[in-house]
């Protein structure tokens, strides 16, 4: 399970920035992705992970961003992720997610690769998706920030008991 945090006015969303804490089993761990690098087919982002005692309402921005200091994020909707994994290379992985939020289920193909695999990350592409071009593609986060805007827009206060989820 994913839980995504942004500001009131989501300026993470706008700046490509996710902030995210991600469940697995009992575990819960604070994710931090940050974009480096765009070209026409992918977008490279630095990571930062610090595990978690306890889910968050809100995030303290400061403490990650200096530039952010007095902001915090706020918990905005849950997204449920069921993901198959392959490592096909040391420098290459295949995900295929589920991704379940909002009413929604959309489905989506990653293919994760180092600083060593782009070249063979494309050869995978086109054994994969033959036909197809190779170019960037919106992910489930800015699906999930879509529909969340389409749902929640103007709405303030916002919570999660509201939903049965």
């Amino acid at each position: 399970m994913n839980y995504y945090y942004d500001t009131a006015d989501l300026s993470l969303k706008e700046q490509d920035i996710t902030l995210r804490v991600r469940q697995f089993e009992d575990s819960l761990t604070l994710e931090i992705k940050q974009p480096v690098e765009e070209t026409h087919a992918y977008k490279a982002k630095k990571e930062w992970r610090f595990p978690l005692e306890s889910l968050p309402s809100y995030i303290d921005l400061g403490h990650h961003f200096p530039s952010l200091d007095g902001h915090r994020a706020m918990l905005t909707f849950p997204l449920l992720t069921e993901r198959r994994s392959c490592h096909v290379s040391d420098h290459i992985r295949i995900d295929l997610d589920k991704s379940s939020y909002l009413g929604n289920i959309d489905y989506e193909i990653e293919i994760e690769f180092d600083e060593n695999g782009d070249s063979e990350a494309a050869d995978w592409f086109h054994q994969l998706l033959p036909g197809k071009r190779l170019q960037k593609a919106d992910g489930k986060k800015t699906r999930f920030f879509r529909a969340y805007l389409q749902t929640f827009q103007g709405r303030k206060g916002l919570s999660l008991n509201e939903f049965d989820l």
